[in-house]
């Protein structure tokens, strides 16, 4: 992974703030933080459709702070899209997880993940001050919780939630960029490979905004999550998703979403191509 390209592919209006994408069909499917819908962008054709993700919700797309669901995670399996809140906050607004069928086809289908965030931090002493789920894996009947450590005590790990309701946290140590630390972003599963995003953010909080210090993309073993290997790809770009666009013998490549904190309702597709 020494070797890259980040290239600008896409504009898509009508999109701020996103959180998560997810690539297949030559359609960009992105989240956003603070909207209540899945977007589909055809690339093709140029046209953007919505979902709406919390049925009697809010349909406001840039919602404020205190109101948000706060979706930053996304994952697909080939049936369904699964989209995640960050659960970071304690008023339970950010604690949802939308369904919505790949088809098209029924309203989103919603459950309170309140639950099972409540149990996590309590099993395994993680605060909701340390608590900030930003990235999500489906492989067969395990789910995998990507924890962004960019709280107080900067915790940086993996949940897993097993097919038979067995929890286990694996704490992952990420680097550093100009002496603030790094936090997970987003992930995926490729083959046998996580690859995942961390950001530098100078704000030590889950919930408030910092000053942006660069983006890492690294590669943890699976299932075990053993850092791998990490390369920085910006300086000054938070990028939070990742899916994959291409991948061949001798090269890989993702699309890349960022959240520049800046109040547009426009969002910037990147490609990002590595050597292998």
């Amino acid at each position: 992974m020494k070797d890259f390209l980040l290239e600008i592919v896409y504009a898509i209006m009508g999109v701020g703030a996103a959180s998560g994408i997810w690539y297949r069909n030559d359609t960009v499917y992105l989240i956003s933080d603070d909207s209540n819908y899945l977007y589909a962008y055809s690339a093709d054709k140029g046209t953007l459709q919505k979902t709406l993700l919390v049925t009697g919700d809010k349909t406001d797309e840039r919602l404020p702070k205190k109101m948000k669901r706060d979706f930053e995670a996304i994952a697909f399996d080939e049936t369904n899209f699964y989209v995640y809140g960050s659960g970071s906050s304690d008023d339970g607004k950010r604690n949802m997880r939308s369904v919505v069928s790949s088809s098209g086809e029924g309203p989103a289908q919603t459950q309170t993940l309140t639950p099972l965030y409540t149990r996590l931090q309590q099993q395994f002493a993680v605060d909701i001050d340390n608590f900030n789920i930003e990235g999500v894996i489906h492989y067969r009947d395990d789910i995998y919780l990507f924890n962004r450590g960019n709280g107080p005590r900067a915790v940086n790990g993996v949940f897993k939630i097993g097919g038979n309701r067995d929890t286990t946290f694996i704490p992952v140590e990420l680097p550093s960029l100009n002496g603030v630390g790094t936090g997970f972003t987003d992930a995926i599963l490729v083959d046998d490979t996580v690859y995942f995003l961390a950001a530098a953010e100078d704000a030590g909080s889950v919930y408030h905004d910092g000053a942006v210090q660069g983006t890492v993309l690294g590669r943890l073993s699976f299932p075990g999550m053993e850092l791998l290997h990490c390369v920085q790809i910006s300086d000054t770009h938070k990028f939070e998703g990742l899916t994959l666009f291409a991948d061949s013998i001798e090269k890989i490549s993702f699309l890349l979403c960022e959240d520049p904190d800046d109040g547009s309702a426009k969002s910037t597709i990147y490609k990002l191509t590595l050597t292998k």
